[in-house]
């Protein structure tokens, strides 16, 4: 089982040893999808991480960036024509918190729960200063949770 802390430092674990997935704008490829439910789209992903490039060069380094993280990931990645996924091989914190949020309702037990998973500002630390629009998600989903 893979788990990707968003909460706090992410941090991405593999049978409690750390994966190190040395490129950031990969990792923030990792991180953006991970944090959502739903599919992510090339195209999002596409304005969202490499919006300056040439629509050919930013297809090439998502194929790129694709190709490395399943390297590490397996066929824990979902890859289509047109959308990147995970598949429920990875524990994400920030999904089970906010399911287990929504879930709890005024059972106490479960909102402690669901509360002992945020353990910190989402993605501590983490920037991508050179893609204004992954910034602008980044602050508000910070503000979010």
């Amino acid at each position: 089982m893979i788990s990707i802390k968003l909460l706090g430092r992410p941090v991405i674990t593999q049978e409690e040893k750390n994966i190190h997935i040395p490129r950031r704008k990969s990792r923030a490829l990792l991180f953006y999808t991970a944090a959502h439910s739903q599919p992510a789209s090339r195209e999002d992903l596409l304005v969202l991480l490499w919006p300056d490039l040439p629509r050919a060069s930013a297809l090439q380094t998502l194929r790129t960036s694709l190709y490395n993280l399943r390297q590490v990931l397996e066929d824990a990645i979902l890859v289509d024509s047109s959308n990147l996924s995970l598949t429920d091989q990875i524990e994400v914190d920030a999904v089970a918190f906010l399911t287990g949020m929504k879930d709890a309702g005024d059972r106490i037990e479960a909102l402690e729960k669901a509360l002992s998973l945020y353990t910190g500002e989402f993605l501590h630390g983490f920037y991508l200063p050179e893609s204004a629009a992954f910034e602008n998600w980044l602050n508000m989903e910070r503000e979010r949770y």
